[in-house]
């Protein structure tokens, strides 16, 4: 279960023994959060903060940095208010007003109301250094943190690139950006010292065919295979069951139809008895056959063979095109529409949308059936 670094949901799990992780974007918010206490940093980007709301509260003093930024050749950006519970809200704040710097320090500047506003030059290299440090992780934040894909086996690479590259304090680099680098992966580096949650990142990982044991401590590859081959062998075998159930009514019911002569059989009349019959051997499309499954399925399904009847097979092959064509008809006509300058779908001077996705499937049909079937007729 993944949750936030909340106290009361880390007991709750923790008192049930039920697996948990906390979400790594929420880690690297307090992270980054606790990267950032320091007096210097808290000083200038209140003096940021200040100075962008000065700007939000007064459209004239929006117009003056217009007319500044044309003139001084700046890209005509506004400036970016803080969000208090998303941290790369506050990169990008500080980011924009580092490039908006010089028009933002003329307009505040002429205003003598405003021009306690304008941050000094050890402001500035604070706020350089906060983002030279922070800005390589804005994206990480929201790729770790999705909802509608796994992101687990992620961790351990990601941690690996920020102690190695992104976060390995550089020779250029400001004491203060080598400090806040230090802080954050001193954070993350307690976070995840948990040998349970380090187990179950390092089983992640395993699993993934794109890492696989890269990223786990050379001492525990051998401990974490292991476990991962009891794990795959405690899993329950599936069922050898060579006859398939039947996964919808309509398969049920052609099953059913398909034992019937009456469904199955011309109709004829018969002169000596003055009535319609339906008695005939059934073509080969409706006598039931067994087939062989692929190596590839029977080891997913655990099948060896399925019965069906060759007409089943047609189905199978024909409903996937009938599925993908048919919805085009809309599409079609919607083209035809702007073509032929018509509001209708049927136009006297271009073809009929509906026309063509039926020729297509006849032919789709026709071309079933003759590579099939010896003979090309239907009963």
């Amino acid at each position: 279960m993944t949750t936030d670094s909340g106290s009361n949901m880390i007991k709750a799990l923790k008192d049930n023994a039920w697996p948990n992780l906390q979400c790594f974007g929420h880690r690297l918010h307090n992270a980054i959060e606790n990267g950032v206490k320091d007096p210097r940093i808290g000083r200038a980007i209140g003096v940021c903060k200040k100075a962008v709301s000065a700007f939000s509260y007064s459209w004239k003093k929006r117009r003056d940095m217009s007319e500044v930024q044309a003139e001084l050749g700046l890209p005509t950006h506004q400036l970016i208010t803080e969000s208090p519970t998303r941290w790369g809200s506050r990169q990008r704040m500080i980011e924009r007003f580092l490039e908006q710097e010089k028009a933002v320090v003329r307009v505040l500047g002429s205003d003598k109301k405003s021009r306690h506003l304008v941050p000094t030059w050890q402001d500035l290299d604070v706020l350089e250094s906060i983002n030279k440090a922070v800005k390589p992780l804005q994206e990480f934040t929201d790729a770790l943190s999705g909802e509608s894909y796994v992101s687990v086996s992620y961790i351990k690479p990601v941690l690996h690139l920020f102690k190695t590259s992104l976060l390995q304090p550089e020779e250029e680099d400001a004491e203060l950006t080598k400090t806040i680098k230090g802080k954050i992966m001193r954070y993350l580096d307690d976070k995840y010292s948990d040998p349970v949650k380090d187990e179950l990142l390092d089983m992640s990982s395993l699993v993934d065919p794109r890492f696989r044991t890269t990223y786990i401590d050379p001492d525990k590859v051998e401990p974490v295979k292991k476990r991962a081959v009891a794990e795959m062998m405690s899993l329950p075998a599936p069922a050898n069951n060579s006859t398939p159930q039947q996964p919808g009514t309509a398969v049920q019911l052609s099953y059913v139809m398909s034992g019937w002569r009456y469904f199955v059989c011309p109709v004829e009349f018969n002169n000596d008895s003055n009535r319609f019959q339906m008695d005939c051997e059934p073509l080969e499309l409706f006598q039931l056959q067994d087939y062989a499954l692929p190596s590839v399925l029977e080891s997913f399904t655990g099948w060896t063979t399925v019965h069906l009847y060759p007409f089943q097979i047609h189905s199978i092959a024909l409903s996937p095109f009938a599925s993908i064509m048919g919805p085009f008809g809309g599409f079609f006509a919607s083209g035809f529409k702007r073509a032929f300058k018509t509001k209708v779908g049927i136009s006297d001077t271009g073809p009929n949308p509906s026309k063509v996705i039926q020729q297509l499937l006849a032919l789709r049909i026709d071309q079933q059936l003759h590579i099939f079937n010896s003979s090309p007729q239907l009963t």
